[in-house]
């Protein structure tokens, strides 16, 4: 049930008799004023004029005994007011338009002297007053009522921008528009959805039955296939156990149950028998092995000592034919040497010869008192160990004015 808003009850008040003497006071008692909220204001009617009550004022005042009247108003904040109607569609169906206000009480007093208990129906008459919104359903069917929703919202927001709501004491402002599912057309949706739910499952089973027989299906070949990898796995243990060696097929044949444990036992001491004297055998015979490896290393190392010594016997020889040779090309060395200083010397007489046979022909001994014999000694001592090849004789010495002047009386007394 819908509370009334803003003027949640309103009461006429009987009068208050006179007081008599010596009797009671005067004053209302609490079952004639109504009892609100926190967010309730109580607004009394006294003489025509209209008083708002915020709790100050006691039972036995004035102001309440003379009222005549007195309202509940809710002076909350921002309460939503709903107001539906009913649109007229295309298939003479009905489209049910919800539209939500929000509503803040400003003017208590105002409110109830207006006398507009319920703001519900003044919405209601507002919304009625576009008469647009009643032909916008004719163009749609129950079962448009998604493309009905866009325009009836649109129309509704155009409306109270454009002429918003007024009312005196109250201010309201739109907070939503819905256009309800008609119930016929729920119900066919309804329908449809489980439909579509239960073709859905008939279409999981059946995929579900499917899977469930390829998955079956994969299993056996699976299980097939490792059977064949499981036998193809132990043929080849087999083979390579068979591959390895007598004793490993032996005791593949005991494990299988092939042959008995006397004869496993038996065999195994046969076995062990021929390795023990196979071991003997190989033990003689590396003996053998060792004993030739050791005569082949002593003459081996006999042998190169020899080689060692025939070696060095070798070396020495060579070194003293290379020192006779070196000695050989040194004595050569030094004989060359002495023929080439005595023939350095030969050719230092030869030119000092010819020089003084020049200055001879030239009549140089004549005006030059030369010493000829020490010269001519000189001469021999070089040859007999002089000076070294390339050394030139000593220059002659120049005469003095007198022996110049005893050669001119010498020749004028030889030309007398």
């Amino acid at each position: 049930m819908n509370v009334p808003y803003p003027v949640v009850e309103q009461r006429t008040l009987t009068p208050v008799a006179p007081r008599r003497l010596f009797g009671p006071k005067r004053t209302r008692t609490l079952d004639e004023i109504p009892v609100g909220s926190a967010n309730h204001r109580l607004v009394y009617r006294i003489s025509g004029e209209y008083v708002l009550d915020n709790a100050a004022l006691p039972l036995d005042s004035p102001d309440v005994i003379a009222a005549s009247h007195v309202s509940l108003v809710d002076v909350a904040q921002n309460v939503e007011v709903v107001v539906e109607l009913e649109i007229p569609s295309k298939d003479a169906g009905m489209f049910t338009l919800r539209v939500t206000f929000v509503c803040s009480v400003n003017d208590a007093a105002a409110v109830v002297r207006e006398g507009s208990p319920d703001l519900r129906s003044s919405l209601r008459g507002y919304l009625k007053g576009h008469h647009r919104l009643f032909e916008l359903g004719l163009d749609f069917s129950l079962a448009e009522i998604n493309s009905a929703r866009l325009k009836l919202n649109a129309q509704v927001k155009a409306f109270t921008t454009i002429y918003p709501p007024v009312f005196v004491g109250v201010g309201a402002n739109l907070a939503s528009v819905e256009l309800l599912t008609p119930e016929e057309i729920s119900a066919l949706h309804k329908s449809l959805r489980e439909q579509e739910n239960q073709h859905t499952l008939q279409n999981d089973e059946t995929k579900y039955k499917h899977f469930d027989e390829v998955r079956s299906q994969r299993h056996t070949l699976n299980m097939d296939s490792t059977q064949r990898d499981f036998e193809r796995y132990q043929y080849e243990k087999e083979r390579e156990t068979l591959e390895s060696g007598p004793e490993s097929a032996l005791i593949f044949a005991f494990s299988r149950g092939d042959i008995s444990a006397k004869d496993f036992a038996d065999e195994m001491v046969r076995r062990d028998q021929e390795q023990l004297e196979a071991n003997r055998a190989e033990s003689r015979e590396k003996r053998e092995w060792d004993r030739e490896d050791s005569r082949e290393k002593r003459e081996w190392e006999q042998e190169k000592t020899r080689n060692q010594w025939e070696v060095e016997r070798e070396d020495q020889r060579e070194s003293r034919r290379l020192h006779a040779h070196r000695m050989d090309i040194e004595r050569e060395d030094e004989r060359r040497l002495e023929e080439w200083a005595r023939e350095d010397k030969n050719r230092q007489l030869e030119a000092n010869l010819t020089i003084i046979k020049e200055l001879a022909q030239r009549g140089a001994l004549d005006t030059a008192n030369l010493r000829l014999e020490e010269v001519v000694n000189k001469l021999l001592r070089n040859e007999e160990g002089g000076p070294t090849a390339g050394e030139l004789p000593p220059k002659p010495e120049q005469p003095t004015d007198d022996d110049r002047v005893d050669d001119v009386e010498v020749r004028e007394e030889d030309a007398d």
